[in-house]
């Protein structure tokens, strides 16, 4: 057995540099999200692992696209864009959701046509130079697709400052002549970004060219309030609606492969009129027990420099004793199944974990009794994290979850249901049901269905046992 403090199970952000990631990547459970074509929007909660397996897409398997469109947003905030839009949209009549949807779909295609002719520089084609002279024209080499979606809206309110003003001096007061209304629904769509974009279509395919686009840090946003958080829906949904007309168009279909990360809980609360044909398009990230103990695994023959065949059982027991004694329940667990019980089966977690354990007890060999403290510890430190993941979006949620200090960990609904409802009565809660309320705490991970109890020993039992983690392959939430 070997110190804990051996074995390094970060970096816990994919987008810190790791120049062993590849080494300890795993991309099983989730490798049909990356190769397909026809899965474009990708969720997971935070740590989920959404960053890496998008990182693993493009360092593993970069060497089947022409070109890769790296898009990472970082804390920017689209509150000027959507304030304009939606202004624009309350003059105009037309749809804030058309409007987005077409921001986001010129403003992607330019980023392939952008990153395409700057890696092909030698390129001479007609197309080539045409396209080139387009975005040349248009400002669009240096800018990033924030600064270019807030351009496009921050141009279409100057279009309509000058339709009013000239409305105004021929004595019609806040009309916004015919041409310009129809102007603002299609803009940037104009008849000269179409020839390009069939130009670029035509390209890719008669060259036999397939580009990779990725976005990621969509769930850096910070959000205050729950206007803010209906705003930054509407960033979501239009920029579902226009990956997908993107990705079913027969220009793009097969030479334009999009992977959009979102958050989980951003997506569940979307309203889109045709969700059941964006769903097509749809996956979650899942990890399993298998699939997280082989995270682990990884890591801990890279850094202890085992064989690469090295069971995770044998690679566990290095680091750790195989049992640890629960004096809550007075039995004795498995040691990966303790910990990951205290996980909401996110990769991160785990490594929050085992990064405090191994700070905990510095080149010390770690017995059964050490780990229940620091787990107790590293628990505390993730519902903080949990607490502020969701606390923009959920109404008192840090002194909601406290009311569930001391209650056991398996209940039945009916029990859980009447909980709930009290609470959000003590706490004076009353913008929402309680049916809503469980639905919400479903959809980001504070609860889910373990195992039916069908049985009376498995209901009377249910009032004390702890729940174990689901084994063999087997989703964590059904």
């Amino acid at each position: 057995m070997k110190a804990l403090s051996k074995v390094d199970f970060g970096p816990t952000d994919a987008a810190t540099p790791d120049k062993y990631f590849l080494s300890k990547y795993v991309e099983e459970n989730n490798f049909h999200i990356l190769i397909d074509n026809e899965y474009t929007i990708i969720t997971g909660e935070k740590g989920a692992g959404k960053t890496a397996l998008i990182k693993g897409l493009r360092l593993k398997h970069g060497k089947d696209f022409s070109s890769i469109v790296d898009i990472r947003f970082g804390k920017v905030s689209f509150a000027p864009i959507i304030k304009n839009m939606q202004t624009i949209a309350k003059l105009s009549d037309v749809s804030d959701l058309v409007l987005i949807t077409n921001y986001w779909k010129y403003s992607l295609l330019v980023e392939a046509m952008k990153t395409v002719f700057q890696k092909q520089k030698k390129q001479s084609s007609n197309v080539a130079s045409k396209i080139r002279s387009y975005l040349v024209k248009k400002n669009h080499i240096t800018e990033s697709v924030w600064t270019r979606l807030a351009n496009i809206s921050f141009h279409i309110w100057q279009l309509i400052e000058e339709a009013t003003r000239q409305s105004d001096s021929n004595n019609m007061p806040g009309t916004i002549p015919i041409g310009v209304l129809q102007h603002i629904e299609s803009y940037p769509i104009t008849d000269e970004y179409l020839e390009m974009e069939e130009c670029f279509g035509r390209y890719l395919i008669e060259n036999g060219l397939r580009i990779l686009i990725t976005l990621d840090g969509l769930d850096l946003f910070k959000i205050r309030t729950r206007k803010e958080y209906s705003q930054i829906v509407l960033i979501f949904e239009g920029l579902i609606a226009a990956t997908y007309e993107i990705t079913i168009s027969d220009q793009f279909s097969e030479s334009l492969l999009i992977k959009s990360l979102i958050p989980y809980d951003i997506y569940a609360g979307l309203e889109l009129r045709d969700l059941d044909k964006y769903e097509e398009r749809y996956k979650h990230i899942r990890w399993d027990y298998k699939s997280l103990q082989e995270l682990l695994r990884k890591r801990i023959i890279h850094s202890l420099n085992l064989n690469r065949s090295t069971a995770f059982e044998r690679a566990w027991s290095e680091i750790l004793p195989s049992k640890v004694f629960n004096s809550h329940v007075g039995i004795e667990e498995d040691t990966y199944e303790y910990l990951l019980r205290h996980t909401l089966y996110r990769p991160r977690h785990l490594q929050v974990i085992l990064k405090i354990m191994r700070e905990h007890y510095p080149g010390m060999l770690v017995t059964s009794e050490m780990i229940p403290p620091v787990v107790a510890a590293a628990t505390k430190k993730l519902v903080r994290y949990f607490i502020s993941e969701y606390k923009d979006t959920h109404s008192k949620f840090g002194e909601f979850i406290k009311h569930f200090k001391g209650k056991s960990n398996i209940m039945n609904y009916g029990f859980f249901r009447s909980f709930v409802s009290k609470v959000l009565s003590d706490m004076k809660i009353y913008n929402i049901n309680v049916d809503e309320k469980i639905d919400n705490l479903y959809k980001i991970g504070f609860i889910g269905l373990i195992h039916p109890l069908h049985t009376k020993e498995d209901k009377r039992g249910s009032l004390y046992r702890y729940a174990p983690p689901v084994r063999d392959g087997m989703k964590p939430y059904i």
